[in-house]
């Protein structure tokens, strides 16, 4: 019976093994969590900021305040934005509500300038919500600036929260 009986000091180096091993794993999931976060939040990050990512020029943030309110309510929100069309987009321009893909207008169209865009979207929320079968879920929201050939790029952006049960909408940032 003693044969099989480990001995105390073998098996305590056992447990160490063990415990180091799992400590040492939990490490390497945190190391490779943190590079998950930073390689989503710096694109984001420098997003809002309007920023160059890779030769590209990134839309700036699209603002509203209040940051959440009724559907029922008009005018809904002002808006503001971190900056202006793109120079060879400026024939035209609209607060937009992405939905599949296809914008849903939420202002009425506005020349843009070398100003930054900002404004009021008068209409309720409901109408857009009820005229588009649109479901409670998140959405892109973007100001949308045309070129002259009516092709669009989006300005600046933010997401928006619809909740059709609540009747509410809030902003992300």
């Amino acid at each position: 019976m003693d044969a099989q009986r480990v001995h105390p000091v073998t098996e305590k180096k056992g447990t160490l093994m063990k415990i180091r091993n799992i400590r040492r794993s939990l490490a390497i999931f945190g190391v490779a969590v943190a590079t998950a976060v930073a390689v989503i939040a710096a694109p984001t990050a420098a997003q809002a900021h309007g920023s160059k990512h890779r030769g590209f020029e990134l839309p700036g943030l699209l603002t509203l305040s209040p940051k959440s309110g009724a559907l029922t309510t008009a005018p809904v929100a002002t808006f503001s934005t971190t900056k202006a069309c793109p120079s060879n987009y400026r024939a035209s321009g609209v607060v937009a509500l992405q939905q599949d893909g296809e914008p849903k207008f939420l202002s009425g169209n506005f020349v843009p300038t070398t100003a930054k865009p900002s404004g009021t979207l008068d209409d309720a929320l409901i109408f857009t919500v009820l005229t588009n079968d649109i479901t409670t879920g998140w959405y892109e929201i973007d100001v949308l600036c045309y070129n002259d050939a009516f092709e669009w790029v989006r300005g600046n952006v933010n997401a928006i929260k619809i909740d059709v049960e609540a009747g509410t909408w809030r902003v992300l940032v």
